[in-house]
């Protein structure tokens, strides 16, 4: 099965998958479109060989709406070599180590992880955080940072 189109729906791609048992070249798409779990389905099945969906390397990713995690997004950006627009995405939560990363990939255009300006974030992490961590990634949003699960910040005055 090929896929000519230049855009789809992450469960479109899905489900062909599902539907049969060779592989499904999508080469051609160069945007995938979904909410953070859909994209995650296909990115599950997404291989050259046997019943995957070949994907090319370079492919744009639009995440829609909802809430995701730091880790999914960073799964994304590493899974293309395009942008992963994740601008309709209201909250996401992690790790701060998940969050400095993507952070650090956060841009507006190439290999990068396009942020809304005011999205809220969440820490997970209950132990001990940097300060500057919580600077770092205060310093992507203008809305609110929740880190109330904190035990301990260290850090100089």
């Amino acid at each position: 099965i090929t896929v000519a189109s230049t855009t789809a729906t992450a469960a479109q791609l899905t489900t062909v998958a599902g539907a049969t048992g060779l592989n499904v070249t999508a080469t051609a798409v160069e945007t995938v479109t979904g909410t953070a779990t859909q994209v995650d389905a296909l990115l599950a099945v997404e291989g050259s060989t046997g019943d995957k969906v070949n994907l090319d390397g370079d492919f744009a990713i639009n995440v829609d709406l909802g809430t995701t995690t730091a880790a999914q997004l960073n799964s994304f950006n590493s899974a293309t070599s395009s942008l992963v627009n994740a601008t309709s995405v209201a909250a996401i939560s992690g790790s701060v180590s998940d969050l400095t990363t993507l952070v650090g990939n956060e841009g507006t255009s190439g290999d990068k992880v396009d942020l809304k300006a005011d999205v809220a974030i969440t820490v997970s992490d209950t132990g001990s955080v940097a300060a500057a961590d919580l600077t770092t990634i205060n310093g992507v949003t203008a809305n609110l940072v929740t880190a109330t699960n904190i035990a301990t910040v260290t850090g100089t005055s």
